[in-house]
């Protein structure tokens, strides 16, 4: 059975995350596995102007399975699985890819909303555009470099607005969206 789901609306109520007004940090999208409790973070890093221009996203752990604390991710985990790679960087919009899900496109766009949020993340999966809330990685094993037996992304439809989930396999399986080849 799969642990709680949290959310960034989970996170925060039915309020959502508090309102940011640049500069700050919005949380963006939390990526839970299997493996423990703890999660990661990835947030917007804002400007007045927009997105900052040398570090406008960030990532981090959540220490849930010892006593909550924020740590930053290792050499190893930014560079091998969790990090982010830039590909293009402007004040409006940001695209990049994590390092564990790299043929995934993400665009964090800048975009005001009335509950005070200031960005959201796009990405294509499973040939679907969908605002991304949550990722969940389903794995088996132990070690620097457990076995990913599936990735679950959960959010929006920017078109239709209702709840979408995608859960794909890397190499694919019968009746489920591979992982697209990293590009």
């Amino acid at each position: 059975m799969l642990p709680f789901l949290l959310t960034i609306e989970a996170a925060y109520g039915a309020d959502g995350p508090p309102e940011c007004k640049p500069p700050c940090a919005q949380p963006l999208f939390v990526v839970q596995r299997s493996l423990n409790a703890n999660e990661l973070v990835y947030q917007a890093n804002l400007l007045a102007e927009g997105f900052h221009p040398r570090v406008p996203l960030n990532v981090y752990w959540l220490m849930k399975a010892k006593d909550g604390a924020r740590e930053e991710l290792t050499n190893m985990e930014r560079n091998r699985a969790y990090g982010i790679k830039f590909l293009s960087i402007t004040p409006r919009e940001v695209r990049f890819t994590v390092k564990a899900l790299e043929g995934v496109l993400f665009r964090a766009v800048l975009d005001p909303a009335e509950d005070g949020s200031q960005v959201r993340v796009i990405a294509r999966v499973s040939g679907e555009e969908m605002t991304v809330e949550h990722v969940f990685i389903a794995t088996k094993g132990v070690g620097l470099m457990p076995r990913v037996i599936s990735i679950e992304f959960t959010g929006m439809s920017p078109s239709s607005h209702a709840r979408v989930v995608h859960r794909i396999l890397p190499g694919g399986a019968p009746g489920e969206a591979p992982l697209p080849a990293p590009r």
